[in-house]
C-alpha cells in the first residue's frame, strides 16, 4: 500500500500535523515561562516537482524510515515578547492547534477513503 503516492502524502500531513500539535502543547505548556519562545513546524511542502532525491551523509539525518524528520522553527514575529521575555500567545496557539486538528482530519479521511477505493477495486466492498 504504501507505493500509493496520494496514501504517503496523507501520511506526511498526519505526521506533520501531530507534530505539530505537539509543538504547540509544548507552547502552551510553557505561556508563563520567561524567556520562553513559542516554536512551531516549518510548512509542509507537498510539491513533488520541487523533490530531488534525499541523501543522508550519517544516521541521524534521516528518519527511521528514510524520511525527512519535522524541523521546528521559532513560530513568533520578533519583538512580540512580554516584559518577561515570553512570546507565546495563546490565543495563537489554539488557532495554530485548530489548524493542525483540522489538517491531520483531512488527511485520514483522504487516507481512509483511498483505502476505500483500493477494497472496491479488489472486490472486498467498501469498509
Amino acid at each position: 500500500m504504501q507505493d500509493i503516492a496520494i496514501l504517503r502524502m496523507a501520511q506526511a500531513v498526519a505526521r506533520h500535523a501531530a507534530g505539530r500539535h505537539e509543538l504547540v502543547s509544548k507552547n502552551v505548556a510553557n505561556a508563563d515561562t520567561p524567556g520562553f519562545r513559542a516554536r512551531d513546524l516549518e510548512p509542509l511542502d507537498l510539491d513533488p516537482t520541487a523533490r530531488t532525491p534525499m541523501k543522508a551523509t550519517r544516521p541521524a539525518h534521516l528518519g527511521a524510515n528514510g524520511e525527512a524528520r519535522l524541523r521546528a522553527v521559532f513560530a513568533s514575529a520578533p519583538g512580540a515578547a512580554g516584559p518577561n521575555g515570553n512570546d507565546v500567545s495563546v490565543e495563537d496557539q489554539i488557532a495554530r492547534a485548530t489548524s493542525a486538528l483540522g489538517a491531520h482530519e483531512r488527511a485520514m479521511a483522504v487516507y481512509q477513503k483511498t483505502l476505500d477505493i483500493v477494497r472496491l477495486g479488489l472486490g472486498r466492498g467498501g469498509r
